[in-house]
């Protein structure tokens, strides 16, 4: 097992366990204990703990951290029991690419029966039958690997690092105990065979020995917020969707428009068109560019007075 020692680790389990101090680890809980969690990956503590924590591991892994990009935040597992928690897969089955690492921090529980199982030595690699690949065959390949001496068990103040083709899942909770982990993914930048959007992780900046923000163009401007109704079109999403952006990117709403949806499109139109609200922006940011399909469709070569972006795709459209 490749476990990873960092005082570090020991920093990061007491602050999130001051966190979940008061909250009572059942299932009924599960929505609470999560955002709990999310708050604290918010922290200005924890989120210079985790950066300065990926810097050693990116350098334990790569050699150095230089070229690498880092998941902005941290993925919560809650592992209830007599649950099953995640299928066994390797990442790269998810899109992650052949230069990624995952860090998985053990956070309270993570004992027998309530942690998880990872084929470590790689027996099972080499037997993936991808044209015979079923539901069947992925249980064949679990039972073999949700094994005693598959158990991943961390020593004190220790993470398990793995790449991205180990085969790995949380078959089943034994216990009666609630397990808590997160686990996070580095990559190199130019890691080809990856089909995530790299470009919204963290980049190692060598001036400041860390990982932070790519710089994005919008960040810091004043921006319209966009939001269009109609069937299947979830205004509540798309609020959360802007909001989320603006915030990663720190960009300022002072104005918000929302469409006449009868009468195809009038608003974004005159927007688009030059057409100005009372107060200053420098952007339009939609939830995405599929909430106003069929009328960027129509306007292709379309210039726009201002920048046109979408939230969900990080991307300018016109």
């Amino acid at each position: 097992m490749n476990y990873f020692n960092s005082e570090k680790i020991s920093l990061i389990q007491k602050l999130l366990k001051n966190y979940l101090n008061n909250i009572p680890l059942i299932k009924s809980n599960s929505s609470l204990i999560k955002s709990t969690l999310f708050k604290a990956f918010e922290s200005e503590e924890f989120l210079s703990i985790y950066r300065s924590f990926a810097v050693e591991v990116a350098t334990h892994f790569y050699g150095s951290p230089f070229d690498t990009c880092l998941q902005t935040s941290p993925t919560p597992r809650i592992f209830f029991p007599n649950s099953h928690g995640t299928s066994i897969h390797s990442d790269y089955w998810y899109g992650h690419g052949l230069s990624a690492i995952t860090t998985w921090v053990p956070i309270l529980n993570s004992i027998s029966g309530a942690t998880f199982y990872a084929d470590h030595r790689k027996v099972l690699n080499n037997y993936i039958d991808e044209k015979n690949f079923d539901l069947n065959y992925l249980k064949k390949i679990s039972d073999e690997i949700s094994k005693k001496e598959n158990e991943v068990l961390p020593p004190p103040d220790c993470a398990f690092l793995f790449d991205s083709t180990m085969l790995h899942g949380s078959t089943l909770n034994t216990t009666e105990k609630t397990r808590i982990s997160f686990d996070f993914r580095i990559s190199r930048i130019a890691d080809i065979t990856s089909t995530k959007d790299l470009d919204n992780y963290l980049i190692f900046d060598n001036k400041i020995n860390g990982y932070k923000l790519p710089c994005h163009k919008l960040y810091g401007k004043k921006i319209l917020k966009y939001i269009c109704g109609g069937q299947n079109k979830n205004t509540f999403a798309q609020q959360i969707l802007i909001d989320s952006f603006s915030k990663r990117y720190n960009l300022h709403i002072t104005d918000q428009e929302a469409e006449i949806e009868r009468y195809n499109y009038p608003i974004l139109d005159g927007l688009i068109n030059g057409y100005k609200l009372k107060n200053e922006y420098d952007a339009i940011v939609l939830a995405s560019e599929y909430i106003a399909y069929d009328y960027f469709l129509n306007t292709k070569n379309c210039n726009s007075s201002l920048p046109i972006w979408s939230a969900l795709e990080n991307k300018q459209i016109l």
